[in-house]
């Protein structure tokens, strides 16, 4: 197991951060999916980052920042809380600083350094998507809970305030679009789906992902 991708990795907190969770920890617009319900003075942040290497057996959470590899530049999180070791059973949490919500499809900084461009996404200001989806029996006995389904889906990130700082930026409406195939399976651990896809409409510098896996959790 490795905690570095081809762009992205994960690292553990470090005392420069505060000024990063203080943000994060203050956005009300996400307060309904977490269970903060008043504000986090940066004092409290300050004693957490203090005591973030406790091991996870001993804190029963653990939050790794995730960064861009060739920038260092912190845009999320993810956090395991409520941590189990003896059902081996944790929550999840992720969050995208709202600039690099759904990068994949926008704007890239295309600066070249030698021979190639950087590719560093830089998020957007406007969003717009769609998803058409069907699902269909696959001739699996019923109680397998096991079916096949369809989907095409299309968007676009763009819109940004400055595009001369960063370099050379594009901007413009761009749409993507990918078709595939699905199969899911309703488990006792919460419904299971596999998504297999090509791209129809995409730009040379995205990074195309082929397949994905996805669990949700039932309350």
């Amino acid at each position: 197991m490795t905690l570095k991708g081809q762009n992205i990795h994960l690292r553990a907190l470090e005392p420069e951060d505060l000024e990063f969770l203080y943000e994060i920890e203050n956005n009300e617009s996400i307060w309904e999916v977490s269970n903060t319900q008043t504000p986090y003075s940066k004092w409290v942040l300050k004693n957490y980052l203090e005591n973030a290497h406790l091991d996870i057996y001993e804190a029963k959470q653990l939050r790794l920042v995730i960064v861009f590899s060739k920038t260092n530049e912190r845009f999320g999180c993810i956090d395991l809380f409520d941590f189990d070791a003896k059902n081996s059973r944790a929550g999840i949490g992720i969050i995208i600083s709202e600039n690099f919500r759904n990068q994949g499809i926008g704007p890239v900084d295309n600066t070249f350094s030698g021979s190639d461009a950087n590719g560093d996404p830089l998020g957007g200001k406007m969003f717009a998507s769609i998803s058409l989806e069907a699902s269909f029996p696959i001739g699996v006995p019923e109680e397998y809970s096991i079916f096949g389904g369809i989907f095409l889906d299309a968007g676009s990130v763009w819109g940004l305030d400055n595009t001369q700082s960063t370099g050379t930026v594009d901007d413009s409406f761009k749409i993507r679009s990918a078709a595939g195939v699905s199969l899911f399976w309703d488990t006792v651990i919460g419904p299971l789906r596999f998504n297999f896809s090509r791209p129809i409409k995409r730009e040379k510098y995205d990074v195309i992902e082929n397949f994905r896996f996805t669990v949700d959790t039932r309350f």
